[in-house]
């Protein structure tokens, strides 16, 4: 027993991994948001017909026995025979389905749930609940619909968003004999470039990306469209696959999630998709710290210079 609930929590587990970037919420399903349904007897010898359900929100299991706490701060302890079935609600928040492989798993958690509601009676309006659920999200899957991140996402604007991420990093790029692997442009600070790679974090010479041939500058400068104009380009004439990324994170600009950043004397600039923003060094918005360790880092550094003096 202990082994077939690792398995389908384990199979949950499996179907709730993050791909790509947050896509925008488009006609989703109302899902509950709870980790799972238990169903348990409270007699050992209790037939299947008077087993009962309840939801569970987490689920710790020691040798034989598990401990279930339900959404109202109780827990309870069970052991088999007691504990009959359990069937976990996949992570919906963070849900990406985008695989067969992917809507298989959800599928089977569907099947699972129509498979106990037979069996145990009494949890049928749970599992019929959650089956009903999950049968939308697959036929809507059929309609030619993916998840991304707990978002609907049309097959042909997925397919384009991966296409897209092509020019969101340049494969190799040699720079004063040193070779760069997955090279994209992260921030600006006065002559220093930040580049992120393979290896984390270069600061390197602006002068030096500048003097760049075309045939590389040109791609480094699509990796981040905000910043292109460090580089000679100007960001319209870059192609609309320039930066997909960057843009992708963003599911509006009213948000942190993504955004580009320079510092010069005692300001901040912040760039987001539409706005520019400008912040004395030491008024950065928590929000913009806590989604960006980099622009926390450099702005740690430059007040400890700054009170140094």
């Amino acid at each position: 027993m202990k082994s077939h609930i690792s398995k389908l929590l384990h199979r949950a587990a499996l179907i709730a991994t993050a791909l790509l970037a947050a896509a925008p919420l488009c006609d989703a399903a109302t899902i509950p948001s709870k980790g799972g349904i238990v169903v348990f007897t409270s007699n050992e010898g209790d037939s299947d017909k008077f087993a009962v359900a309840n939801e569970f929100v987490s689920v710790e299991t020691f040798g034989m026995t598990s401990t279930f706490k339900f959404a109202n701060g109780q827990s309870r302890q069970m052991q088999p025979p007691n504990l009959r079935a359990v069937v976990p609600y996949p992570d919906y928040a963070a849900l990406t389905l985008v695989t067969e492989a992917d809507w298989d798993a959800l599928e089977k958690i569907a099947q699972d749930a129509d498979a106990a509601a037979q069996k145990y009676p009494k949890s049928a309006t749970l599992m019929q609940g959650l089956k009903a659920t999950l049968t939308t999200a697959l036929q809507k899957h059929q309609q030619g619909y993916v998840v991304i991140n707990g978002g609907w996402l049309s097959k042909e604007d997925y397919a384009k968003k991966v296409t897209d991420t092509k020019a969101d990093y340049v494969a190799q790029m040699v720079l004063s004999g040193k070779m760069y692997k997955n090279v994209r442009l992260s921030a600006v600070n006065g002559d220093l470039v930040k580049l992120m790679h393979d290896g984390g974090f270069a600061n390197v010479p602006l002068a030096d990306l500048q003097k760049l041939p075309d045939e590389t500058r040109k791609p480094l400068a699509k990796t981040n469209p905000r910043l292109a104009s460090i580089l000679g380009y100007k960001a319209a004439d870059l192609g609309s696959s320039a930066g997909s990324v960057a843009a992708a994170n963003v599911a509006s600009a009213g948000t942190y999630s993504t955004f580009s950043y320079t510092i010069a004397g005692e300001q901040v600039t912040i760039t987001r998709v539409g706005t520019t923003e400008t912040y004395a060094i030491d008024k950065v918005p928590a929000g913009y710290l806590s989604n960006n360790p980099e622009l926390a880092q450099a702005v740690k550094d430059h007040l400890a210079k700054k009170n140094a003096k």
